[in-house]
Formats: C-alpha cells, structure tokens, sequence
C-alpha cells in the first residue's frame, strides 16, 4: 500500500516530486519508511515548498507525523524540521501567514521539548542536548509564553545562584529572555 520510494536511501542528488496522492500515502506511512528515507522526504517536501511546487499544508502533515517517529533518527528529524520553520519564519516576517506558522510552530515544538524536559538526562548525547536548547530558542522565537516564562525562570535562578543553568542552555535560555 505504499508508494515506490524513489531514491531510495536518498543515495541520488536530485529532488522527488510525488504526486498529491503518492505523497499523501507516505506521509501516512511516514513512520514505517526507513530512515534515509523520512529524511529524503522531509527534505524534498521542504525544497518544494520553496520553489513554490508543493503547497505549504503538504508540507506541514509531513511535519506533523514527526512525533511518531521514536528511534535513533528522531533527534535529527527534529532538528531539521526546526530549522526549516525558522527558515520559514523568516521568509514570511511581517506577513499574516508568519502568525500562522508560528502557532504550527508551536503545536509542533512544545511537545518535543516537553518530551525532552529542560534537565539534560544523564550520559545525553550531544545532539539531544543540541536539540533541546534549539527548541528553547524556537520556542521563544515563536512566542511560546510557558518557554519564554521558564527561560526568564532559569535565567534569575542562575543570576542568584539558586540553579546552575547547564552550559548548552545557557545561550538559547539568554535568547530567550531577550525575546
């Protein structure tokens, strides 16, 4: 019931635009493909969009299939999506559609850093803890008021002496209280 993958393991540098159907049975299946593959279409989706040759709401259902995914390849699924909804961001500043992407933004991110929690775990990798204070600042960025609240929070509590903040928090909870 899915769709032929093409470039399978992303192997190939060109772009795949599936038709509407296609893309819709592997976002569906997103979870299922294997991970060279999510990324490819996560990628190429992304590409699309800016070239203007995939509408923007494909896109995000792409996005939002993201929380299902649960192993090794999902700190930097993460993480690429974020860095495409900055970049998105920024392409639509001081547009009505800004407001809007900033609310999915939102719904998309909150849950990942609850997930993740503001304590690095112990022996955490360097990409989760990347990736958590990534979320921080594209939370406030966003205007994430529980974020933005809990960065003012951590901010004072290191300020007083209260609560050492850890050094990969300590620039995105900065930016954060600056929003």
């Amino acid at each position: 019931d899915v769709p032929v993958i093409v470039n399978a393991g992303g192997v190939g540098f060109y772009r795949v635009a599936y038709e509407a159907d296609a893309l819709a049975a592997l976002t569906r299946g997103f979870a299922d493909l294997e991970q060279a593959d999510r990324v490819a279409l996560l990628s190429d989706a992304f590409a699309l969009v800016q070239a203007g040759r995939l509408a923007l709401p494909s896109y995000l259902d792409i996005l939002r299939s993201l929380p299902r995914i649960n192993d090794d390849s999902r700190t930097m699924l993460w993480s690429v999506a974020r860095r495409q909804l900055d970049f998105l961001d920024a392409a639509l500043a001081g547009r009505p559609a800004q407001r809007r992407l900033r609310t999915i933004g939102r719904e998309l991110l909150a849950p990942q850093l609850a997930k993740l929690t503001w304590t690095p775990a112990p022996k955490e990798d360097e990409q989760t803890a990347e990736l958590r204070g990534d979320l921080i600042a594209s939370l406030a960025k966003f205007d994430h008021a529980p974020t933005i609240a809990q960065a003012i929070r951590a901010f004072d509590d290191d300020d007083v002496g209260t609560a050492k903040l850890p050094a990969p928090l300590r620039r995105p909870v900065t930016l954060a209280t600056g929003m």
